[in-house]
C-alpha cells in the first residue's frame, strides 16, 4: 500500500532532480497546478492519466512513484532520438560528423536565406507603403 505523503515526498524528488516548478510538473502530466496542490496536502492521489503522461513525458518511473521501490526514471523508455524517423537519424549523424569548415558554411548559408527572406520581406512592406500613398 501507498499513501499520499509519501508519494508527494517522491514527486519533490523529482522536481528537485529534473529542476521543475509546480506548473511545469502538471503541464508534464496534462492535469493542473491545482491538482499537484491537492497531491501535496494529501487530499488526492495522481490518477491514471496523470501517471501515464508523466511515465511517456518525463520517463517517471511509475511502480517508484507509487512504492518507492526501484530507480526513479524507467531504463525501458525509449529516447527521444531512438523516436526519430530513419532520415532524420541519418541527418542528425551526417551533421555531427561535419567539420568545422562545412559547420561554418551551413551557418552562413542558413544566414543568406533569413537575410534573404528579410530583405523579401522589406519590399513587400515598401511596396505596400508606396500603394498605400499612391492609392
Amino acid at each position: 500500500m501507498f499513501s499520499g505523503t509519501d508519494i508527494y515526498k517522491r514527486i519533490e524528488q523529482v522536481k528537485s532532480e529534473l529542476n521543475l516548478s509546480n506548473k511545469a510538473l502538471a503541464e508534464q502530466g496534462k492535469t493542473t497546478d491545482r491538482t499537484i496542490i491537492n497531491i501535496k496536502s494529501g487530499s488526492s492521489t495522481p490518477n491514471a492519466k496523470i501517471l501515464y503522461h508523466w511515465r511517456e513525458n518525463l520517463g517517471l518511473n511509475i511502480n517508484w512513484l507509487l512504492t518507492g521501490v526501484g530507480e526513479m526514471f524507467s531504463t525501458n523508455i525509449r529516447s527521444a532520438e531512438e523516436m526519430l524517423p530513419p532520415l532524420t537519424k541519418k541527418l542528425m549523424s551526417v551533421e555531427q560528423s561535419m567539420d568545422k569548415a562545412a559547420q561554418l558554411a551551413k551557418l552562413e548559408a542558413m544566414k543568406a536565406v533569413i537575410e534573404g527572406d528579410i530583405e523579401d520581406e522589406k519590399s513587400v512592406q515598401s511596396g505596400d507603403s508606396e500603394q498605400i500613398a499612391s492609392g
